[in-house]
């Protein structure tokens, strides 16, 4: 029977040939068409990097209704892939325009085709060769600002934290000296900050797709507004860069040139003279060049000018060195610049960089081998490593494993040494066999340290690289997917993927394989333990016909993870259609994203009748979702008559369809004829029965299904809450959402529901529910008909997340929320106002409100969602028509972007839980109207809390009081490292508290909304805990926000205290809020430019002086970076704390009264006097002991032309609070 068809079918074949022999593509196609853009030679095809291309070109004895293309892969001469051009060209005159044509990787052949206008009526076509190389190419690189950045041209910056915007068309990850951009889509990857040092940055930006990748060196220069930063330090005639911290072989007679960035000048000055001066390692001045100085430009920001040294240095052969690049002062800047350098001589090796290592190719599977890598970048300090293993080689200079060398690895996690069982590694060489590279199998989660040495007989160097490691192991199938289908004649015989972040060979054992129920352990030779990728065999007959679902499952360092997906076996190619499913119809799919169209009918909005393929609903649209397989033709009817068809391309297997009513869902097969189908927007009737016919054909042999879908006129129904789902909620308020067709009115308690505008749906806030079950009532009218009806939900009032509460600020200026665990205070009389948008500043608005309800809510701490799904009551689709999604439960996704904005700074840790507040906000003016926009959870969409502009809040008219319960399993002992931090405006800011140990709570002073937490002081800094006597002190001021630290690697406690840090210490210690206008600046060398200085904020100075607790050195000069004295801090704190009174003083008296107490009171200048005299009185301050010798009386001084150090002002500080009460 078999041979028999076989030959019936090439009866066949051979009669449909001899048929169609009249419309073969005539030769001489190219008399035709011509191509405007592309090559007709297979040989040198047209190479482009987009995966879509315009197609144009001219035509000639062509019916131009006739004319398609299609798209051939070939690869060695052979059609691999193929697809039939959908599109329709646009025809002006005798040319033709394909928008959009879709390209494979590789070598594409396209054929245009068309029906000649000759006699013979014949098929002409014209062929084109293009290139898609699909390589991540990076275009454009930027910074944030637009300014672009090019080849060999370093850019200047004043900002340290620098966003840059990559635009790489076909790539899927873009890097940054290792750092992970953001991929916003259609090619853009955004990075919105990376820390700039001084001076000049070198950027390796990274971009890859699959196993290609691009790379671009570009530069940056950061210049401080506050340092005169020179940049492209050169030692010629070696032509060796300074810049960078380098190490550098011996330098012998070289000069010195670069360039130096002074702030521009109002008025014309006289050029700065630059020196050299180079120090050794044992800190002695080695050399001291002079130089000469050309003005080189001047833009706004700065001026650059270039220096070149009159004479020549040299360095010894080993040793570190720094030089100095000093300036005479020009526009109020000194340069005093260091540039740390190390010499290595022609044999002591040392390390350059760390590379991370991609693609990676071993010439041989054996350890210690060489590899290549297709990809590579600098693996730097604070990197995020989520996967292994992990390839890095070290990049050193006069090091050579073939001579003598030798490279070491070690490790620590959290601070403690890593043992062997959790830390594995292999070692290998790079291509030159000189350099060593580390395959790391193997890491604990935490906080790693990696320590690199390389030695050899001359000596050794070291590096460290500091990272966190938090693994995502997974299961990837890598030759199958969820919904493949397979027949038997092309059966599955394998499933292959790959291990991540399995340690192996000790995961094995874990592994399993279940199929359909039946699990078995992988056998020996299925995982390749060097590269993590398998292989299970499988038989022609492991699949049963229809379903099958496979589960890989394993434990990759203890965690479990596993892998699930579903395919499919069929045994022939009969045309088939499943069964028909009715799902609510949203809106047309085309425009709707995949995840707010119903997949199934969850909600049982149709009830299935007695009879097969019967539905009852009382919706007015429905989508019906079917599978139909090996068919030529497809056939839908409604109610018996043509509804719409589509056509399969017998070659292609592509399928033709009207996209206004059928709609492709993800899990259609091309290849494998399998086609899953969407039916959307079907109308139902008012009442009544509609039946939809969905016929699969091929040929003369057919199948069909028919359901039927009967509408009821329901009296109305409740969208929101969407019960039994929002039952209960976890909120004291509800939108409800009532769907009433014809109905005129509907009431909730003696209060008119809103009627839409566009549909019969009536929506109404709920506000005040109790605890516990809540009845509401309702009423709706229709003409003369009144209808009751009611729903009840559950208001659980846990403090858990998603928790939310909405009231107002009473009269008495309370509000409080979650059992009081969040708890507002306010002066009376306080109302809310729209947010000035520049804090602190002269407030320009006189408008105020009451009544607006506040949102409180408890919010994920990690991405900060205080709803992680909802009932979009209100929202309607994009589409045309557009349809209410009242009724839906939709899910609110994280967004990495919240997420690395919330995180907490460093040496801080969450402490309670995370609340949002939001009072909303108002548009429009007082003389016109007034709209009024509720507060609203965080993650809204249009209104993200990252991206909601300053516009977008209100704020209070008085400054009032935030008391929030934090982890009551804190321990007394460490309160002082507690309190309240803000997120507004994007960042967080330490507002600093007064803790209650017995009630665990704090209290900070509040203005305003956002998220607040409360916040624990993690660990602090080395200098911070290795001081003899102000630990506590320093810790306290650096919790509570009172005080900054000096950088990223110490707090600076030694350090003098500045005029302008101490200005700042006393306005946040008295809690004094913000007075200033950047427009008004009563110092002229107190710029009104943020981040001038870590440790001062021009903000606060302007605040001190308007408050009257500082004076200036000189008309209109504060010199806030000149060190404090003893008794210029006396006064300052006097006049803060009110303990003096101008113009009462009496010099006489309180000197003598001073000379009673310290021996060096006549050295007190006069003004100071009373000051002096007064915080000693209140022990703010105290005297210093006098050395004595015998047993003579201890005396005291007061040292008041002493500078005071930064631990010193702590002190004070935590002196000055405790008395006031504001700790």
């Amino acid at each position: 029977m078999r041979k028999w068809k076989q030959m019936l079918s090439l009866f066949l074949s051979i009669a449909l040939i001899v048929t169609l022999a009249p419309l073969q593509p005539a030769k001489a196609a190219s008399l035709y068409f011509q191509f405007t853009d592309f090559s007709t030679i297979e040989s040198s095809p047209t190479i482009v990097n987009t995966n879509t291309v315009n197609l144009r070109g001219s035509f000639a004895d062509v019916s131009p209704n006739s004319i398609t293309f299609k798209v051939e892969r070939l690869v060695n001469g052979s059609v691999v892939a193929s697809s039939n051009g959908a599109l329709t060209p646009s025809i002006i005159g005798n040319t033709f325009l394909f928008a959009g044509v879709q390209l494979y990787d590789g070598l594409n052949k396209i054929t245009v085709m068309g029906t000649s206008t000759g006699t013979s009526g014949s098929v002409v076509e014209g062929t084109s060769y293009v290139t898609y190389g699909n390589v991540p190419v990076i275009t454009s690189v930027q910074l944030g600002n637009g300014t672009a950045l090019l080849e060999g041209q370093p850019v200047i910056v004043t900002n340290a934290n620098t966003s840059f915007t990559v635009k790489a068309s076909n790539a899927t990850d873009v890097l940054i000296n290792g750092v992970a951009m953001f991929n916003g889509g259609a090619g853009t990857f955004v990075m919105s900050s990376l820390t700039m040092q001084a001076g000049l940055n070198y950027l390796t930006i990274v971009s890859k797709n699959g196993d290609k990748s691009f790379t671009l060196e570009r530069q940056v220069v950061y210049f401080p507004a506050n340092t005169a930063t020179p940049f492209n330090v050169v030692a010629s005639p070696s032509n060796t860069l300074l810049d960078g911290n380098p190490v550098i072989a011996q330098i012998s007679a070289n000069t010195i040139s670069g360039k130096i960035l002074f702030k521009t000048p109002t008025t014309t000055i006289a050029d700065p003279t630059v020196t050299l001066e180079l120090y050794n390692e044992a800190g002695v001045l080695e050399n001291t060049l002079t130089t000469t100085v050309t003005k080189e430009s001047t833009s706004t920001d700065f001026t650059q000018f270039s220096f070149q040294s009159t004479g020549t240095f040299s360095t010894g052969t080993n040793g570190k060195y720094t030089l100095y690049v000093k300036s005479t002062p020009y526009n109020g800047l000194t340069a005093n610049f260091p540039m740390p350098f190390t010499v290595r001589n022609a044999s002591t090796p040392y390390i350059t960089a760390i590379k991370q290592y991609y693609e990676i190719t071993p010439t041989s599977p054996a350890i210690d081998s060489a590899v290549t890598a297709g990809a590579q970048t600098n693996f730097v300090d604070n990197s995020s490593v989520s996967q292994l293993p992990l390839w890095l080689a070290i990049d050193a200079g006069q090091f050579d494993l073939g001579a003598g060398g030798t490279a070491t690895l070690t490790a620590k996690v959290n601070g403690a040494a890593v043992n062997s069982s959790t830390f594995d590694y292999s070692i290998y060489r790079t291509a030159d066999s000189k350099q060593r590279v580390f395959k790391i199998n193997a890491l604990p989660q935490g906080d790693i340290e990696l320590t690199f040495k390389v030695s050899n007989a001359f000596g050794n160097d070291t590096v460290t690289r500091k990272f966190t490691y938090n693994p995502i192991s997974s299961i990837q199938v890598t030759n199958t997917f969820n919904g493949a289908i397979y027949y038997d004649d092309a059966p599955l015989l394998a499933l292959k993927g790959k291990l991540l972040n399995f340690k192996l060979p000790a995961d094995k054992p874990t592994l399993t394989y279940t199929l359909n129920g039946v699990t078995t352990t992988f056998a020996a030779g299925y995982v390749t333990d060097s590269t993590g990728e398998f292989e299970i065999p499988l038989t022609a007959n492991s699949l049963v016909y229809g379903s099958n679902v496979i589960e890989l499952a394993g434990r990759a360092n203890g965690v479990s993870v596993a892998t699930t997906f579903t395919i499919y076996r069929f045994s022939d190619k009969r045309p088939q259609v499943t069964k028909i499913i009715p799902v609510p119809f949203t809106t047309s799919p085309k425009t709707n994203p995949a995840g707010q169209r119903y997949d199934s009918d969850t909600d049982k909005r149709f009830v299935a009748g007695t009879t097969a393929n019967a539905y009852t609903t009382t919706l007015r649209q429905a989508d019906l979702l079917f599978n139909v397989t090996n068919l030529a033709n497809l056939i839908i009817n409604v109610d018996g008559q043509l509804y719409t068809t589509a056509s399969v391309d017998s070659a292609t297997g592509v399928m033709t369809i009207d996209d206004n009513k059928l709609f492709f869902e993800p899990t259609t097969n091309i290849t494998g004829r399998f086609y899953s189908l969407r039916l959307f927007g079907v109308e139902l009737p008012v009442t009544g029965s509609k039946s939809i016919t969905v016929i699969s054909q091929v040929g003369t042999e057919s199948v069909s299904q028919t359901i039927t879908i009967t509408r009821e006129l329901p009296a109305y129904e409740i969208l929101s809450p969407k019960l039994p789902e929002e039952a209960v909620i976890n909120q004291n308020f509800i939108n409800v959402s009532i769907l009433a067709e014809g109905a005129d009115r509907v009431v909730i308690g003696k209060v008119d529901m809103n009627k839409s505008a566009v549909d019969d749906i009536f929506r109404y806030e709920q506000k005040g529910l109790k605890a516990g079950t809540n009845k509401i009532k309702f009423t709706v009218y229709r003409g003369s008909e009144k209808l009751n009806g009611e729903f009840s939900v559950n208001y659980a009032a846990d403090n858990s997340i998603g928790a939310q509460y909405k009231t107002v600020i009473t009269k008495a200026g309370k509000a409080s929320a979650f059992k009081n665990e969040l708890v507002l205070n306010f002066p009376k009389n306080t109302f809310l106002r729209p947010a000035n948008q520049t804090p602190g500043s002269d407030v320009k608005t006189i408008d105020m409100f009451d009544s607006q309800q506040i949102l409180f809510g408890i919010a994920d701490r990690t991405d900060g969602r205080t709803l992680k799904f909802y009932n979009p009551v209100g929202k309607y689709t994009s589409s045309t028509p557009i349809v209410a999604q009242d009724g839906t439960i939709l899910d609110i996704p994280t967004n990495d972007n919240a997420v690395a904005r919330l995180r907490p700074n460093s040496h801080f840790g969450f402490a309670s839980n995370l609340f949002w507040l939001d009072a909303g906000y108002v548009s429009g003016f007082i003389n016109t109207e007034y709209t009024f926009t509720q507060g609203q959870h965080p993650y809204l969409e249009g209104q993200e809390f990252y991206q909601r502009t300053l516009d977008k809040w209100l704020e209070t008219t008085n400054y009032g009081s935030i008391t929030i319960k934090y982890d009551s399993q804190i321990r007394n002992t460490v309160a002082n490292t507690l309190s309240i931090w803000r997120y507004y405006d994007g960042k967080w800011t330490n507002i600093g508290g007064k803790v209650n140990t017995g009630s665990k709570t704090i209290t900070a002073p509040i203005n305003g909304f956002g998220y607040y937490v409360v916040m624990q002081m993690r660990y602090s800094y080395s200098d911070m805990i290795g001081h003899a006597y102000a630990r506590n002190s320093l810790e306290l001021m650096f919790s509570r926000g009172v005080m900054n630290p000096k950088s990223n690697n110490e707090f600076g406690v030694y350090d003098n205290i500045s005029r302008g840090e101490f200005a700042q210490l006393l306005v946040k210690m008295f809690q004094i809020p913000l007075d200033y206008n950047p427009n008004d600046m009563t110092f002229d060398d107190v710029v009104p430019i943020l981040g001038i200085s870590e440790l001062w904020d021009y903000r606060y100075i302007e605040t001190a002086v308007r408050k009257g607790i500082i004076r200036g050195k000189g008309p209109r000069q504060f010199l806030p970076n000149e060190a404090l004295t003893r008794e210029e801090a006396a006064v300052m704190i006097a006049r803060a704390a009110n303990l003096v009174k101008d113009g009462k003083e009496d010099q006489v008296k309180d000197r003598a009264a001073l000379q009673k107490s310290f021996t060096d009171a006549s050295s007190m200048d006069g003004y100071a006097l009373s000051s002096i005299l007064a915080v000693v009185k209140a022990k703010f301050l105290e005297g210093l002991p006098n050395t004595t010798s015998g047993t003579g009386k201890a005396t005291y001084r007061f040292d008041p032309k002493a500078n005071l150090n930064r631990a010193d002002a702590s002190i004070i500080a935590e002196r000055v609070m405790r008395k006031n009460k504001l700790l």
